[in-house]
């Protein structure tokens, strides 16, 4: 005992101290060994770091276990390698931890990264010539940051964002297209001191204000949400910017009539601020203002204004990006402008994950419909997902609101015709994206301007009211969803009228008809037993009837290449009976296959034209106890026609050029009268989904 009181001397003491002292690796008998790639002896291979290939000096102990090594001993080049994977914020962060990270985090093999992969030749377009004289790349870097550099013989300035080092431009007044910019009575052109360019615009008095400025996105940083802003000042005479109507603005590529992307905002901001409260009030629930729609003073004293924000992909798939601001509704007078500029979005990236969501909100696959309606109604509330991620994280969740348009548009266009309808309800901003171009484009198929041009129908132009000189109309359809919506409720004949095509409105998939002049009738050219008809109905001239036949026989070819790939389509005939038509009560035979190949077993079936008559014969049969026979019976249109299935069949895409052949065939021996046969149409099969949703509408 005493010698546990003495504290050390006892065995049990001294093996615990000695385990101690070997974790904290001073103890006398652990002889630690160095090596030195510079000087390792014995024929030994040396360390080297692997980002530069310089010698790396470390400790082992004797099991090789544990390495020591001193950070500051690495490399400067393996230090700038790890900071130039880092933002200009870091490389800064960087240069306060020591003088070694300093000089790394300062190097020009650093700050190249940062700049972007051009700027020789961008800085080769510019009139100045001090930028391109920094002595280091890092001052180059806050040089361009801070001084805007000219480009274009004027037409553009140039600088870098600070934060994220992507390019930044400005277009000048000069090289927007502003409506009667050239017309001394309606705007004048001045120099002030605090422009960067040598002439601003400004406006004398005019009712149509418009200015558009274009802006080529392959000249700017890839993978890049940008924002556009009119850089504007309101001299002491303005007028007209501090009533009621705001200015619309709106961003989208050049070319297209209607982007969908509009919004407004106020140019004199405290009048606006107040109107802006009182038009939210009036419906009785006030709403929080977007401080998008008011202008903001920037460092260099001008005010800006945000037009909108897109997304530029990459230099391959460039295009000209239009940014426009509108007004034409009362007279302004004194608005002056410097330009407008695209530098990139600050995003915030927060962490968060499904699991979040889960536990926070108890879902479980047990978890009832009711409450999972209530769930998903809960986390559309944008103060909710505050909430609960403030309470998880620390941190305030992302507002799917603030997501770029464009993303938000290809979302919707990743989806269905039906799904970018819902999206619309969501809120505003999705409903913007959800009736953008960019999605209803890809709902569209890829080559339907191709069979457009096939069609003898001219498309519908938009009203249109006389615009200035700089306005234009380039599109037949005001948008592609109304387009879209045209091509599923209105058929448009090709091919000299041989055949119709529409747009199936659940998936934008090609429908086609094939007019009864096309298909292969027996003894259809013959008038004492086809006659051909006009009728009011009809989406094409002529229509097939019945005057008298024993032998029936229709048959019809499709092209698949013709058709959507990878799609599975259903044939119907449509027809119609005359009252009084006879012959229709027994069964028909249909089927559908590859032209020249005997048709599948499992696509052979029997039909009847006359429901009523075939519902009694089958009755009577199934009364009698007989094998209970496949029939199928026709359905009405929502065109007043009626259609029975002859088939299905699969098209999958390409190929080389095979025909599919549909026969509807009656040659039992009775004589039938009375059929109008309107032709044969293929369309997409629907999933059990579809139907149901179609059935609720049609309900409804």
């Amino acid at each position: 005992m005493k010698r546990l009181h003495r504290g050390g001397d006892h065995p049990e003491m001294q093996k615990t101290e000695n385990m101690k002292r070997l974790r904290r690796g001073d103890h006398p008998e652990m002889q630690k060994k160095t090596v030195d790639a510079g000087a390792s002896g014995g024929g030994e291979e040396g360390i080297t770091c692997g980002g530069c290939g310089t010698p790396v000096s470390m400790e082992l102990d004797d099991d090789d276990h544990h390495v020591h090594m001193d950070l500051q001993e690495l490399p400067e080049g393996c230090i700038a390698n790890v900071v130039s994977l880092t933002t200009p914020q870091d490389a800064y962060r960087f240069s306060a931890v020591s003088k070694s990270f300093m000089s790394a985090a300062d190097s020009d093999a650093v700050w190249d990264k940062f700049l972007p992969p051009d700027i020789p030749s961008i800085l080769s377009h510019s009139s100045s010539s001090s930028s391109t004289s920094s002595s280091s790349k890092k001052k180059l870097y806050l040089t361009l940051c801070e001084n805007p550099v000219l480009v274009d013989d004027g037409k553009m300035s140039f600088t870098l964002d600070k934060w994220s080092g992507k390019k930044c431009y400005m277009i000048s007044p000069k090289d927007l297209m502003i409506a009667w910019g050239g017309t001394p009575a309606y705007w004048k052109w001045i120099s002030l001191a605090n422009s960067r360019f040598e002439e601003v615009a400004e406006l004398v008095v005019v009712w149509w204000l418009e200015i558009r400025g274009k802006i080529d996105t392959r000249i700017l940083s890839p993978s890049t949400v940008y924002k556009a802003y009119l850089v504007f000042m309101l001299s002491e005479r303005a007028r007209g910017f501090d009533r009621d109507d705001p200015l619309e603005v709106k961003v989208g590529l050049f070319g297209e009539e209607e982007t969908n992307s509009k919004r407004t905002v106020f140019l004199g901001q405290e009048r606006s601020l107040k109107v802006g409260w009182r038009r939210q009030n009036i419906i009785g629930r006030p709403k929080e203002i977007d401080e998008t729609q008011y202008p903001k003073k920037r460092p260099d004293g001008w005010p800006e204004v945000v037009i909108g924000e897109f997304f530029c992909p990459g230099e391959e798939d460039g295009g000209l990006m239009e940014m426009t601001c509108m007004e034409v509704d009362r007279m302004k007078r004194g608005l002056i402008v410097q330009g407008i500029e695209v530098r990139p979005k600050r995003m915030w990236c927060i962490p968060y994950t499904l699991m979040h969501y889960k536990t926070t909100l108890n879902l479980t696959p047990k978890t009832s419909s009711r409450k999972s309606l209530h769930i998903l109604h809960k986390f559309t509330n944008t103060k909710t997902q505050y909430n609960i991620q403030r309470q998880i994280t620390g941190t305030p969740a992302m507002d799917l609101e603030a997501l770029p348009e464009g993303c938000k548009a290809t979302v919707a266009s990743l989806t269905t015709p039906p799904d970018a309808c819902r999206l619309s309800a969501v809120s505003r901003g999705f409903r913007s994206a959800a009736e953008s171009d960019a999605a209803w484009d890809r709902f569209l198929p890829p080559d339907v301007y191709t069979i457009l041009g096939k069609s003898s129908v001219q498309p519908q132009s938009p009203s249109s009211l006389p615009v200035p000189p700089c306005s234009s109309s380039s599109s037949s359809w005001k948008s592609k969803k109304e387009l879209f919506l045209s091509l599923c409720d209105n058929p448009v004949l090709i091919d000299q009228g041989k055949m119709s095509f529409s747009v199936d409105k659940w998936s934008g998939k090609k429908c086609y008809m094939i007019s009864a002049r096309e298909l292969i009738i027996t003894w259809g050219d013959t008038p004492q037993y086809w006659e051909w008809i006009c009728l009011p109905e009809s989406r094409f001239d002529e229509v097939a009837e019945v005057v008298h036949v024993w032998w029936l026989e229709i048959r019809g070819k499709i092209d698949m290449r013709i058709l959507s790939p990878a799609t599975t389509y259903e044939a119907y005939l449509v027809f119609k009976l005359r009252e009084g038509a006879y012959g229709f009560e027994v069964p028909v035979k249909v089927t559908t296959g590859e032209d020249g190949e005997p048709p599948i077993d499992n696509k052979n079936s029997t039909v009847f034209l006359d429901p009523e008559a075939g519902r009694r014969r089958q009755k009577k049969k199934n009364n009698n106890r007989k094998k209970e026979e496949t029939h199928r019976f026709p359905k009405e249109r929502a065109d007043s026609w009626l259609e029975v299935k002859l088939g299905e069949f699969f098209c999958p895409g390409g190929g080389d050029g095979k025909l599919t052949e549909m026969t509807c065939k009656e040659v039992a021996g009775v004589l039938k009268a009375g059929l109008i046969v309107h032709g044969i149409e293929v369309r997409p099969k629907k999933d059990k989904v579809e139907h149901l949703l179609s059935h609720a509408l049609s309900a409804t």
